[in-house]
């Protein structure tokens, strides 16, 4: 899964957020209650008491599930059994796996729109965490909408051979023998 990931035609900063996805590094108050015993809060999208989980995020949040039924796909990811984090990245980067509901053609438009979306509740999440905005779903909807079209024009224009002059694609790699590489992803307060 991890090479398909990283072999992937995302963007540097979704693979690096389905890497954190996958191994379960996001910081949900179900996980800093495995370490260090407080209490799992309300989620941070829908207020639902007890429920600041990972599963619930991804599948169970009437937000993440609102715009899965609003997007091109009409997903019901309710109905998708996504327990860990794993099997999140894998639907993502191979949804026939799952069922006939994505064509074979959609599956990069898919990835992309579900990295994207994915990426930007964690943002909106970790917005009302730590700054109390509360983003209403017309509001999310039109952010997802704008930043997978984004991402999306330039991943068409790359596969139709144009030329970028203007996008630096970096790519992951093995750093030189002696060395030791570090990538980082990192957020502001005021960005």
């Amino acid at each position: 899964m991890f090479s398909s990931l990283w072999r992937s035609p995302l963007h540097e900063r979704l693979k690096l957020f389905l890497w954190k996805v996958a191994h379960d590094c996001l910081l949900f108050g179900a996980r800093l209650s495995r370490i260090f015993g407080n209490v799992i809060g309300k989620c941070h999208l829908c207020n639902e008491e007890g429920e600041d989980s990972a599963s619930h995020f991804f599948s169970r949040c009437s937000i993440t599930r609102s715009l899965w039924l609003q997007s091109k796909w009409n997903v019901r990811v309710d109905l998708i059994p996504l327990s860990s984090g794993a099997e999140v990245v894998s639907w993502i980067l191979n949804p026939n796996v799952v069922g006939d509901v994505i064509s074979p053609s959609d599956c990069k438009e898919f990835s992309l729109y579900a990295s994207v979306l994915y990426h930007s509740l964690w943002f909106f999440r970790n917005d009302a965490f730590h700054n109390n905005v509360q983003w209403t779903l017309t509001e999310m909807k039109k952010r997802i909408e704008n930043q997978f079209m984004g991402f999306w024009k330039v991943l068409v224009r790359l596969d139709a051979g144009g030329e970028e002059r203007a996008i630096v694609v970096h790519r992951w790699t093995h750093p030189r023998p002696g060395r030791i590489r570090i990538n980082v992803d990192y957020a502001t307060k005021d960005n």
